[in-house]
């Protein structure tokens, strides 16, 4: 390209002064002012633009200085004043033409030689750096920036004008290789949530298998805590571990309560209240807080407390207004129970807001139950319509002189006993299989107190405030014989006795295989016991602790009340090992030794004492033995032979 240049220069006026002012220049410390440019680059670049040029480094940069040497002869000649007609070159402006063109050419060499992309444009001196290129702004603002940074590093950063830089708009950069580690982030309250550098990466315990190498912020946070923040260095195909430790500072509660002097709990534990103030102290995390006073609706609430963190409640307690219940029956003179208050229902009685377990029950009709919802009305009234019993599963009844209820009991057959799998099952409950050839009359209730003061004048009961209706107890098995013997001695030609162990678990079962009539659990509900003690897998129930009135509860599928509970009920039979073996119409152990037994549970009784197939037995002399729990039932038949008596 220079041979050409000179070849346009036919006087070699141009030759000469191009030989002059290369001599005069000291090329080598133009040379390194020219790579001084590459300074104020990050660091390592400047190193690496260097190293790329290959082993023949200094011969290139000698060849550069020599290029850049060149341009500044011609700008030199040309502005300097030498030959202002310069022949050959300037005749009809072709020498403008030639110059630019060769300085064109002499640009493309340096870029190619150097290996940087340059654009060495004619800056103007009085160009502002508001008008500079977007790429040369942004060089710029990196030896601002640099100078802030290391001030005095470099005295070219310091000298470099703006201007200066048009002339190297963009730099090849080297190839970088990025390097990468492991991070294992833990804290010691699980769960928390990690960001790195500003952005959300997951929740503790977290396994980054890949994370560039260098310095990263790591920050930890969580609801309940202070955020935890730590600077981490990864370095190349090194696991990095860091461990965040949460600090538990308790938070407050404060409660300013409407009326005074509630009772405050905080996750169960009652707190203190002065008046109207209440102040809690509690850790971070979820609490549920409950206020309540006696005549107000209670109010609970969910809150999520956290570090250091003051809440305040106002607390508003509503009062509770009575209603005055009424329930309507048909048929009329219908019993009628709350079951889940120990009151007695009465009409109007008032109840506070809350939910109510109704009971009503007639003879011959299917019991009703349903529970109620009361809501602070001023007065509630419920109807309630009784069906009759399914008379394919009732027999026929009678009623004695004394107003004793007797059901028809049907023949047919059971298996007696118990399985081996039945909760509660005991060695004495043999399976095996029974048949009746006939009927029998059982009373649908045990025998009251009424009925045993109307036969016997007196009323041997523990319980006797209980009521007329209420069972007898606290009786022996010889004090029901002397009962009967004075019962069928009354006019009438109906004979009486205790049934057979067969008979009462038949009537007992109503056609049922399950522990009890009403199926696999006796509720309290259905029955009076010890609802403390329910069969394994049922649900539990009150403890009422004493008799109740018989026919309190709903009946079997055959008619009978409180086969299960309330009272024990003495049978005909003397105790065996097990019921006599299979067969037809039995009539029971009829040996002279061994206690009698008895049946079916009492109000003392768990619930596994109920079952249709419990049995147990007097100790020792039966007329002594005598108990708060033990009552009867009695059968009426033809006169049957004193066996087993």
């Amino acid at each position: 390209m220079l041979a050409r240049l000179l070849a346009k220069d036919p006087d070699d006026r141009f030759a000469d002064e191009l030989v002059k002012v290369i001599e005069k220049m000291e090329l080598e410390k133009r040379i390194k002012r020219f790579f001084k440019l590459f300074n104020p680059l990050p660091n390592g670049y400047s190193k690496g633009v260097k190293s790329s040029l290959g082993k023949d480094f200094k011969l290139k940069k000698s060849y550069a200085g020599a290029f850049l040497a060149v341009i500044l002869a011609l700008f030199f000649y040309i502005f300097s004043g030498h030959g202002e007609n310069p022949p050959g070159l300037i005749a009809n402006g072709q020498w403008q033409i030639s110059w630019r063109k060769s300085a064109e050419q002499m640009k493309r060499l340096i870029e190619e030689d150097l290996g940087v992309s340059s654009s060495i444009a004619a800056v103007n001196p009085e160009q502002q750096e508001e008008s500079l290129p977007p790429s040369v702004k942004k060089k710029v603002e990196q030896i601002k920036s640099l100078k802030e940074e290391r001030p005095g590093v470099s005295p070219l950063i310091e000298s470099v004008k703006p201007e200066e830089l048009g002339k190297i708009s963009q730099i090849k950069k080297p190839n970088i290789i990025q390097t990468f580690g492991s991070l294992y982030i833990t804290s010691n309250i699980s769960g928390a949530n990690v960001f790195i550098d500003g952005e959300s990466r997951g929740e503790t315990p977290l396994d980054i298998k890949k994370i560039s190498a260098g310095s990263h912020i790591v920050s930890c946070r969580h609801l309940y805590y202070s955020d935890q923040k730590k600077r981490v260095e990864i370095e190349q195909n090194v696991v990095s571990k860091k461990h965040f430790v949460f600090k538990k500072e308790a938070g407050k509660i404060i409660a300013f309560t409407n009326p005074e002097n509630l009772n405050i709990w905080l996750d169960t534990k009652k707190q203190k209240s002065l008046s109207r103030l209440a102040i809690m102290i509690a850790p971070p995390g979820r609490h549920k807080v409950k206020f309540e006073k006696p005549g107000y609706f209670s109010r609970e609430m969910t809150l999520d407390l956290g570090h250091k963190q003051i809440l305040r409640l106002d607390i508003k307690l509503t009062k509770i207004l009575p209603t005055h219940f009424y329930v309507s029956t048909e048929p009329e003179g219908a019993v009628v129970k709350i079951l889940n208050i120990d009151r007695n229902f009465r009409q109007g009685m008032s109840l506070e807001p809350g939910k109510y377990h109704l009971l009503v029950n007639a003879p011959g009709c299917e019991p009703y139950k349903q529970w109620i919802s009361l809501k602070g009305e001023t007065e509630k009234k419920f109807s309630v319509k009784l069906t009759g019993l399914k008379k394919s599963m009732i027999g026929k009844t009678l009623t004695n002189a004394f107003g004793m209820k007797f059901v028809y009991i049907k023949p047919g057959s059971f298996m007696m006993g118990s399985p081996s799998g039945e909760p509660g099952h005991n060695r004495d409950e043999v399976q095996q299989h029974v048949e009746f050839s006939k009927g029998y009359y059982l009373q649908t209730t045990e025998v009251t107190q009424g009925e045993w003061r109307a036969v016997m004048g007196n009323n041997p009961s523990e319980f006797d405030n209980c009521g007329d209706n209420c069972p007898v107890e606290n009786i022996s098995f010889q004090d029901v014989q002397n009962f009967i013997d004075k019962l069928n001695q009354k006019k009438g030609g109906s004979k009486y006795r205790l049934p057979t162990e067969a008979e009462w678990e038949y009537a007992a079962r109503g056609g049922t295989t399950t522990p009890f009539a009403f199926g696999k659990c006796l509720s309290a509900d259905q029955a009076n016991y010890n609802g403390n003690y329910p069969l394994s897998g049922c649900g539990q129930g009150p403890y009422r602790q004493k008799t109740v009135p018989v026919a309190s509860f709903s009946p079997n599928a055959w008619g009978l009340y409180d086969m299960h509970g309330n009272v024990w009920e003495w049978c005909q039979a003397r105790y065996g090992d097990s019921p006599p073996g299979s067969g037809t119409d039995l009539k029971g152990n009829s040996s002279d030794s061994g206690g009698h037994v008895y049946r079916g549970g009492s109000w003392l009784s768990d619930a596994g004492l109920c079952r249709s197939a419990i049995r147990l037995r007097s100790s020792g002399d039966s007329s002594a033995y005598r108990g708060a729990y033990l009552g009867f039932r009695l059968l009426m038949s033809r006169p049957l032979t004193n066996a087993g008596r």
